[in-house]
């Protein structure tokens, strides 16, 4: 399904998390593309994973290089925000 049908939050809505996962997939990611933040890429075996911020919640993408698929998409917490990306954040100098 192509995102020109997909259901899609206005851009000017914030959209709650528990209304985020409960779209499609194909419908998160046209959102996800749409109105999120994207804030770093990490590479693990076959697989780009790229954060996003969207409504003030954080979103992983999964895509699966070797074949060009999304594999996944899921909310994750701040605190594996931290774990996850704690190579690229830099908090030197801000405190």
């Amino acid at each position: 399904m192509p995102c020109g049908k997909a259901r899609i939050v206005k851009e000017s809505d914030n959209i709650m998390q528990e209304e985020f996962e409960k779209m499609t997939k194909t419908e998160q990611v046209c959102h996800l593309f749409k109105t999120g933040e994207e804030l770093f890429i990490r590479d693990e075996t076959d697989f780009s994973i790229i954060l996003y911020m969207i409504s003030g919640f954080f979103v992983e993408v999964w895509y699966r290089y070797p074949v060009k698929k999304i594999e996944q998409i899921k909310v994750i917490s701040p605190k594996q925000v931290m774990s996850n990306y704690e190579k690229e954040i830099k908090i030197d100098g801000m405190f």
